[in-house]
């Protein structure tokens, strides 16, 4: 993020500050924020954290085992 943030300027325009970035470097910044933001609503949804709590509490099957059940 470092090397991204050097390409941006900072300035005033109608007595309002702005940041001048190229275009490129705001798509990286876009996709990182929409990436944060799904990662919020997930972490926030109680059907996730249900279900992260149903597989914990489910039986772990080594590889193995696994293939054993499932006739491979």
């Amino acid at each position: 993020m470092d090397a991204l943030m050097k390409k941006v300027n900072t300035g005033v325009f109608n007595s309002k500050p702005v940041v001048v970035m190229p275009l490129t470097v705001w798509d990286k910044m876009r996709e990182r924020i929409d990436e944060m933001q799904e990662d919020l609503e997930m972490y926030m949804s109680d059907n996730y954290k249900k279900n992260i709590a149903i597989s914990r509490a489910s039986k772990v099957y080594t590889s193995a085992q696994a293939k054993k059940k499932l006739g491979l």
